[in-house]
């Protein structure tokens, strides 16, 4: 079943659904904690989640906060149930994202993720040559991990920028960053 095609209030009953089928509910509530580094963005997101999870399945979710260092030494050892985590690419490829969740990354693989399929995908997309297969073989991968579910994507951090038609060398680039060494201006 596609969720996706659902409205709201199907999906709420369906995720009440999975949750009696895993064996909670009122009798029996889930209890879980979430890590996230300090911020205010951060802070306010894992209050938005564990009130959602509270209103919908009467989850009871407790959350952790953690100074950068200290949080990435938690996440690095794996003491976590749910984590706030982030990615931003550094160079304009899905590969970035993707390759976060292969077997072999050790630490940078947050979850622990592992999936032989998803690996011999992205194995496959990495000495890929023609680059039609190559996304074929990421756009598989990337359903496997969605259907997987490591990780829940909630939102995609994006830049808006008002450059006048003046300004010459102004690219759009996944790191948001534009050096001046490469700007000009149009008499």
């Amino acid at each position: 079943m596609e969720e996706k095609s659902l409205d709201k209030a199907a999906r709420t009953k369906l995720a009440q659904e999975l949750y009696a089928e895993s064996g909670y509910g009122t009798d029996k509530q889930l209890e879980l904690e979430i890590l996230y580094n300090t911020s205010d963005n951060n802070k306010k997101l894992a209050i938005a989640v564990a009130a959602m999870w509270k209103q919908t399945l009467g989850v009871k979710t407790n959350l952790r906060n953690e100074e950068w260092k200290v949080y990435l030494s938690s996440r690095k050892q794996k003491q976590f149930q749910v984590v706030r985590s982030s990615w931003i690419g550094d160079y304009n490829d899905a590969h970035t994202f993707l390759s976060l969740f292969k077997s072999d990354v050790g630490e940078m693989n947050t979850s622990g993720y592992k999936s032989p399929e998803f690996d011999r995908l992205m194995a496959e997309a990495e000495t890929q040559t023609d680059a039609k297969k190559r996304q074929e073989a990421m756009e598989q991968a990337e359903r496997i991990l969605l259907a997987d579910t490591p990780i829940i994507p909630i939102y995609y951090n994006t830049t808006q920028h008002l450059v006048s038609p003046k300004i010459t060398g102004w690219e759009n680039n996944v790191m948001d960053v534009h050096p001046t060494q490469y700007l000009g201006l149009v008499p």
